[in-house]
């Protein structure tokens, strides 16, 4: 409506995009599942890929919003024991700063580093640059992209008012950074007290990282000690990679470590299940929101452009379940080629790479479209052409310089991948949103209908929803009660494996799950059948709850 179908359709075939993003959260789950059980990371992408299409083809988009709730609530209770258990293994907080200051990881560890930080460690080592204020920036900007694009935005579009999408906003702000603690602690755990696990996994041999006490540290001796076991360590990595026994980034595979060291028995198959959980709900949500982009943005124009007629009902819904398995096949492999194609680059870095070259010139020239109304009609596509042409140069700028005769663009390669990663996303960005912005130049008020069209636009927007007036009752109420009492049923199942569980570690753990699964389930199914008792006496017609009148 903003810009027209012309631009629509250009939003639409940019969405489709948005697996390639699917296919990192796939290869995310086979990393996992290597590091827990050994299993061959090709092996997993392909049968994980499997499952999540078949549900999502057989589901369709709800069946996968209502499985996503449930798997959110596991996931959540599960990721809050490890935590803790990893806290609780290495001594408590206090313990957790004494073993950082011990390896000589203070550094390393700071929660805002400077500019030009090294890291001590050769293995699994982040991207440079990271961790500091403009990658904090940056990482904002990450984080908007995520949501501000045709195939994450439905998470918000779907609620029934504006009121609900701000709460939906808010709830995942408020466990994103409650997510830092929860996810973060596991991987610092590992790097402190099961450094030699993780490199193994990954076909690395490590020898023992010396300890420093607190008197040591600022010792040259100590220092030395340090320095050579980082020199043996970084040699020990090499030698992997001559030989071809690495096997991808040992940072990928930390977290199963942990979950593999410290729970007890049974409740790591638990955490496999919460993890392919987490992973299906990211990527069928994908999966389902583009398919829905194909068949609803993509296909009726273009069978109307070669003078046919659309599919509507059962036929449609047929396309739809086809489109969504053909798409689940191109996950699986963009996937494959990730894996094989990003040599020791982590799943973290590869998803940090798309979001930069793809993500970032795709969506936000559309996202100024909801802050600048003064656009033409045209503006976003000079953004989209502007920053994926800086992508393309940026990736393969010496190629095209070779090939083209023009060093310059080999030049500007060269410097712009010599970058660091927020700097790349903040170059990238820049240029989409400034060239998208620089044509309220062409704007013409003189142009009346697309003026009156704009208007009506932000007219829209700034009118909030009536649920009722537009659809009807809503069926909150029913809902609550089906995803509360699913996740009651769920609760129970996962008590079971309190008769399992070998210590009281192991019984407290279930027992914890069980109650936030069930506590949260418990009461959704309460609000949920206090509001369907509610709404009956509305629903029955006033005419009828009238007394009779009085003879005259």
């Amino acid at each position: 409506m903003r810009f027209g179908p012309a631009l629509e359709q250009v939003i639409s075939y940019t969405g489709i995009l948005g697996i390639v993003w699917s296919a990192t959260f796939l290869l995310g789950l086979a990393e996992f599942l290597s590091g827990a059980f050994g299993l061959p990371v090709d092996t997993v992408v392909l049968f994980a890929g499997v499952v999540v299409v078949f549900y999502s083809v057989l589901g369709g988009s709800w069946s996968a919003q209502i499985t996503d709730s449930l798997q959110a609530f596991l996931i959540l209770a599960i990721a809050i024991v490890v935590a803790v258990l990893g806290i609780r293994s290495i001594g408590g907080m206090g313990g957790l700063f004494s073993a950082i200051h011990e390896a000589g990881l203070a550094e390393d560890y700071r929660i805002v580093k400077e500019v030009g930080h090294t890291y001590t460690s050769s293995a699994a080592k982040v991207m440079a640059g990271n961790y500091t204020v403009p990658w904090m920036f940056a990482q904002f900007l990450y984080a908007f992209i995520l949501s501000a694009n045709m195939t994450g935005c439905h998470r918000f579009l779907s609620t029934k008012d504006d009121g609900s999408a701000r709460k939906a906003a808010l709830l995942a702000a408020i466990l994103a950074v409650a997510g830092a603690f929860i996810w973060y602690t596991p991987g610092m755990v590992a790097r402190l007290k099961y450094e030699k696990e993780v490199m193994s996994i990954s076909g690395i041999v490590l020898p023992d990282r010396p300890r420093l006490t607190a008197e040591e540290t600022s010792d040259p001796a100590a220092a030395q000690a340090v320095a050579a076991y980082e020199q043996a360590q970084a040699e020990a990595i090499k030698q992997a990679k001559a030989s071809g026994k690495l096997k991808g980034n040992p940072a990928d595979k930390a977290y199963a470590v942990v979950a593999k060291e410290l729970l007890p028995p049974g409740l790591l198959g638990l955490v496999v299940v919460s993890m392919f959980a987490a992973t299906m709900a990211a990527m069928d949500g994908n999966l389902t929101g583009t398919a829905g982009i194909i068949t609803k943005n993509i296909y009726p124009p273009l069978v109307r452009l070669l003078g046919g007629r659309p599919w509507e009902g059962r036929a449609l819904l047929a396309l739809t379940k086809i489109v969504n398995l053909s798409l689940g096949i191109a996950i699986i492999g963009l996937a494959y080629l990730i894996h094989h194609g990003a040599g020791s680059s982590s799943i973290y870095d590869i998803g940090l790479k798309i979001i930069s070259f793809i993500s970032a010139p795709t969506a936000l020239p559309f996202a100024l479209s909801f802050f600048v109304p003064t656009l033409p009609r045209w503006a976003p596509l000079v953004g989209i052409i502007a920053g994926l042409i800086n992508s393309a140069l940026m990736n393969w700028g010496v190629w095209l310089g070779d090939t083209l005769l023009a060093p310059s663009l080999a030049d500007y390669s060269q410097w712009a991948g010599g970058l660091m990663w927020y700097q790349q996303l903040l170059l990238n960005t820049a240029i989409a949103v400034l060239s998208t912005g620089a044509m309220v130049i062409f704007w013409s008020p003189f142009d009346e209908p697309y003026v009156k069209q704009v208007e009506e636009f932000f007219r829209k927007i700034r009118t909030p929803v009536d649920f009722k007036k537009e659809h009807g009752e809503d069926s909150d109420h029913s809902l609550l009660k089906v995803v509360g009492g699913l996740g009651l049923i769920m609760a129970g199942a996962v008590a079971v494996l309190v008769f399992f569980a070998p210590d009281w570690t192991g019984r407290f753990s279930v027992l914890f799950i069980v109650a936030f699964v069930g506590g949260i389930s418990g009461l959704m199914y309460y609000f949920g059948r206090r509001g369907a008792r509610r709404q009956i006496p509305a629903a029955i017609p006033a005419s009828s709850q009238e007394p009779p009148a009085a003879a005259s």
